[in-house]
């Protein structure tokens, strides 16, 4: 996972936010609920047994809320690339472009919703 900051005037020097802390909980959780069960690796050291690999990034940037003047960490990006054997089956991308009403939205649902798009429940 890659957390980035803005290139705004003055946002806090804090490499890992909320925004983005909650971010593999809450791919983890949205992956659970349809019958995915899944392991955190760091690069390179998947067992050979995994079925398939889920490589994902987020970038965090940094905004002011309205009526506000404090600097508010959220969620912008996220890119998923679901591979099985070297070879690409799903890629599907979150982003928050202009004055999104859902940018400040947690990432609990911004993972949701992009799971839901690209993941079929597995009816037992």
């Amino acid at each position: 996972m890659k957390a980035t900051l803005t290139d705004s005037p003055d946002p806090p020097c804090q490499p890992t936010t909320r925004a983005s802390g909650d971010f593999v909980p809450a791919l983890q959780l949205a992956l659970q609920r349809r019958g995915v069960n899944s392991m955190v690796y760091n690069p390179g050291t998947s067992p050979p047994g995994c079925e398939a690999m889920l490589v994902y990034g987020a970038t965090t940037d940094w905004d002011h809320r309205a009526f506000s003047d404090q600097w508010t960490a959220y969620l912008s990006a996220i890119d998923l690339t679901l591979m099985q054997r070297g070879r690409i089956l799903v890629t599907a991308r979150y982003e928050t472009r202009g004055l999104n009403a859902d940018r400040f939205a947690s990432a609990s649902q911004k993972v949701d919703a992009l799971i839901g798009r690209t993941v079929v429940a597995n009816a037992e």
